[in-house]
């Protein structure tokens, strides 16, 4: 799905409530803080009228990430939850992927965690097995902030308020 696709379907979605950001991958692994990375640019760069969880200094991953969903539940228990993470392709790639359901993450690395997101961006900052660069991890969480962003500014007024 396209970027232009997703803000449409992530806008009817949040019609009555504002959405949830959870910005999971760890701040240790240079391709894995894309969504801390992402995180960090809603809320200090964009300063998203959205909740956020999963910054740079307060990530979310796999030892949190349950707990955080029970958090996340109990605040907005409504709200659909946009989940952020990164990937890494067998083939060379820098991009970023728009789905319209949830991720699983950890998955790669055998990992046993919940599916989370109603919808979720992925970014690929580098081939698997391949370190990745920060110019590369901050430009994909750019431009996923950026349409974060774009979708939270363009609902009803009432409804980026709810949950914050």
């Amino acid at each position: 799905m396209n970027s232009d696709d997703f803000k449409k379907i992530l806008s009817s979605m949040c019609f009555r409530v504002s959405p949830v950001m959870l910005c999971i991958g760890s701040t240790k692994i240079m391709s894995d803080c894309f969504g801390p990375v992402c995180g960090y640019l809603l809320k200090e760069k964009y300063r998203v009228c959205a909740p956020v969880f999963g910054t740079l200094s307060n990530p979310v991953t796999a030892l949190n990430l349950s707990g955080t969903l029970a958090v996340i539940r109990a605040r907005h228990p409504l709200s659909p939850i946009v989940a952020v993470d990164s990937f890494a392709s067998k083939k060379p790639c820098e991009e970023l992927v728009y789905l319209g359901g949830p991720i699983f993450p950890g998955k790669a690395s055998g990992k046993d965690l919940p599916a989370v997101g109603s919808m979720s961006v992925i970014g690929c900052p580098a081939k698997y097995g391949q370190f990745s660069s920060l110019t590369s991890v901050f430009s994909l969480a750019e431009r996923a902030a950026k349409t974060l962003c774009e979708v939270v500014i363009s609902l009803p007024s009432r409804a980026a308020m709810v949950g914050i």
